[in-house]
């Protein structure tokens, strides 16, 4: 994956070569990379990209660092397996959108 990476010119093409390739490794129903930003003082997680079936309920999202899942995972800088996707849910107004997401993988990119 490193040697596809490096061919990318941007990152919105390097988000999009990594999706590719994470979907042919990881069955996946959805994927969302989130960049840590300081915005009005406080750090949180905007979606950087978004690719499957729930990328526009993911790339909604900017995330303050220590809540939900992504945010502990950005926080404390360990990986979560088997997590509970609903906990996002309290930055959106729309529940029904993930509540048939089961589990999820969240883990620290440095």
């Amino acid at each position: 994956m490193s040697r596809d990476l490096v061919t990318e010119l941007n990152l919105a093409a390097t988000m999009q070569a990594v999706g590719a390739r994470v979907a042919t490794l990881v069955p996946h129903d959805s994927l969302a990379v989130y960049l840590r930003q300081d915005i009005g003082g406080e750090s949180r997680l905007v979606c950087e990209y978004a690719g499957g079936e729930y990328a526009s309920t993911f790339a909604a999202l900017a995330i303050p660092l220590g809540q939900g899942l992504a945010g502990w995972v950005a926080e404390n800088n360990k990986a979560i397996v088997n997590g509970n996707p609903s906990v996002e849910v309290g930055y959106l107004n729309d529940s029904n959108r993930y509540s048939v997401m089961r589990s999820a993988l969240a883990l620290p990119l440095e």
